[in-house]
């Protein structure tokens, strides 16, 4: 990215473009790279949004799709515990479950989040490692 160092008045600015500058004097022109440090965190964090958005997904069950954001994972912790349950599932439909088909349903949902957890850290690695973290593939494998 090329970056322009322009003066007015006595007053300097660091520019990216000289569009609307045309009273502006240039100083100096520079080829500017973002450190790969800091391409790396961005990675990072472009990967950690991914992750988050993947655990609280709603995951297929054999009754349906069931909500896994935060707050329906610990709802479905707590109904485990009962001897039976009604639960709505994602697409609005009621089921009754004994609590034991609610512990197989928290059994995959702590699955898919391992997953989704050891995906994010493989990445996390490919990224540290990486001079191009860009042109690594965050969309796949999870």
């Amino acid at each position: 990215m090329t970056r322009y160092l322009i003066e007015k008045d006595g007053e300097r600015q660091n520019v990216t473009s000289l569009d609307g500058y045309d009273d502006w004097v240039l100083v100096d022109e520079v080829d500017w790279q973002t450190p790969v440090e800091v391409r790396r965190e961005n990675r990072w964090r472009e990967v950690k949004v991914l992750r988050a958005e993947r655990e609280d997904a709603p995951i297929e069950t054999s009754i349906g799709l069931v909500q896994a954001d935060a707050a329906s994972r610990e709802r479905l912790r707590s109904l485990a515990l009962l001897p039976e349950v009604e639960l709505k599932t994602a697409d609005n439909r009621i089921v009754t479950l004994p609590g034991a088909a609610v512990a197989g349903v928290n059994v995959m949902i702590a699955e898919r989040l391992a997953a989704i957890h050891a995906r994010a850290q493989q990445l996390r690695e490919e990224i540290e490692a990486s001079d191009d973290p860009e042109a690594i593939d965050i969309e796949a494998g999870w």
